[in-house]
């Protein structure tokens, strides 16, 4: 995101209509990488100098942040929904360093090609895991090692019986492969992590691409919804207009799903 800010971002534009501006960056830069793989590059620069505290990094992660949570809480203000914690992946930038100490104080660390990755497939053969990268050879971290280091956090911080991620049903083997290392790590409470798959989201009965598909549904759904008063809605019955009265929280959790979906992309925005 920072990449394609610092290629193409309009301040004006983005400080009038943050959200909107920010996914056309986002769409833009995962269409030119496409053919031009230099963008990638930059990418993992940016993200390393976000992980190592560059002052220009983190002003502008900030900044995306603080745009993308303001038009977020006015849904979640519609909706009635408040949270208890809202950390993202950020916050966890600090507590990765420690579980990379601990998987190597466990012997559970090997050097491969100047990463450092947790060799599964010989720690446990029988389970078919994937090898799992804990550090590239440039010493950015990975998707999985953040997500050792929050669900550790939340262990400590919650005590809790039961960890539940809805994430999509493809992120299976990843949820399997953090499992395994924290058991292998000793933490037995790695059992109480349940992960509820969902399907694909498909578009013509096609997998839909994030960066185009998804994003068009959502804004065309949301453009259509956000003014949708919450307890009503006309549905053509054989072609007569019926007024249907539906429970408020009924159009709520409609509401909310398609929320959540614009959440999960966001998830790639805030790094």
């Amino acid at each position: 995101m920072i990449a394609a800010y610092k290629l193409w971002g309009d301040d004006k534009l983005i400080n009038k209509n943050p959200v909107d501006e920010l996914v056309k960056l986002y769409v833009k830069i995962n269409k030119e990488s496409e053919t031009d793989k230099s963008l990638k590059d930059s990418g993992r620069a940016w993200f390393k100098k976000l992980e190592d505290g560059d002052p220009e990094a983190v002003k502008l992660w900030n900044w995306f942040k603080s745009v993308s949570l303001k038009e977020f809480q006015e849904v979640y203000d519609r909706l009635g929904v408040s949270f208890d914690s809202m950390n993202g992946e950020a916050f966890y930038n600090d507590k990765m360093e420690p579980v990379v100490k601990m998987l190597a104080s466990k012997g559970l660390l090997t050097e491969s090609q100047g990463a450092e990755i947790v060799d599964l497939p010989n720690l446990l053969p029988k389970d078919n895991y994937p090898i799992a990268m804990i550090k590239r050879s440039d010493g950015a971290t990975q998707y999985i090692t953040r997500d050792l280091a929050s669900a550790i956090y939340r262990h400590d911080a919650y005590d809790f019986a039961k960890s539940l991620y809805v994430v999509g049903a493809e992120q299976k083997d990843h949820f399997d492969q953090m499992k395994a290392i924290l058991k292998l790590a000793g933490d037995d409470w790695a059992d109480d992590i349940e992960h509820i798959g969902f399907g694909m989201i498909t578009m013509n009965g096609k997998k839909c691409r994030l960066e185009k598909e998804i994003l068009s549904l959502w804004l065309m759904f949301w453009i259509q919804l956000v003014n949708w008063l919450p307890n009503k809605f006309l549905k053509k019955i054989r072609g007569l207009k019926m007024r249907i009265m539906l429970p408020k929280k009924l159009v709520q959790v409609r509401l909310f799903l398609m929320i959540y979906r614009r959440i999960e992309i966001y998830r790639s925005i805030s790094i």
